[in-house]
């Protein structure tokens, strides 16, 4: 990647990172329940929904904003379609490690968004390079305007 390349990604990440953070993350994640987390998610944002980026709930990428949703749990593969694991929503603890996750896009910049959201359940998906956690429930908090 060129050093222009570089500098376009860097303004996209500025446009899209949104809001700054209200939490900064660092709670410590379990894996109960009960344990409410809070993290960042990098979603779509079009036409004021927010959807997920691959696999959604229930058949639809669309997710509602302060409600709790549940992962479906099963065994999927990754892209490369090596590695198994037990599905979950794909979060980040902080919004540093969030932003340079987004600079690993290249497609839909312009729809791409950061959105701090509440965890429950949450574990390492051990097998990713990244700092990258699954959570069995998510609940986007951020009202509309923030988006």
């Amino acid at each position: 990647m060129g050093v222009r390349a570089f500098g376009t990604m860097k303004k996209n990440l500025k446009r899209l990172s949104g809001v700054p953070p209200r939490c900064t993350g660092g709670y410590l994640p379990t894996n109960d329940v009960n344990d409410t987390s809070c993290c960042f998610k990098i979603v779509e944002y079009e036409k004021g929904q927010i959807r997920t980026l691959f696999h959604g709930l229930d058949g639809s990428r669309k997710m509602p904003a302060g409600e709790w949703l549940t992962a479906i749990k099963k065994q999927v593969k990754d892209g490369t379609s090596k590695t198994t694991y037990l599905s979950g929503w794909h979060v980040l603890l902080h919004h540093k490690e969030c932003e340079n996750y987004l600079l690993k896009f290249t497609k839909r910049l312009d729809k791409l968004k950061i959105v701090e959201c509440e965890a429950r359940g949450l574990r390492p998906k051990t097998h990713s390079p990244d700092n990258v956690w699954l959570a069995d429930q998510i609940k986007f908090n951020l009202p509309k305007e923030d988006l």
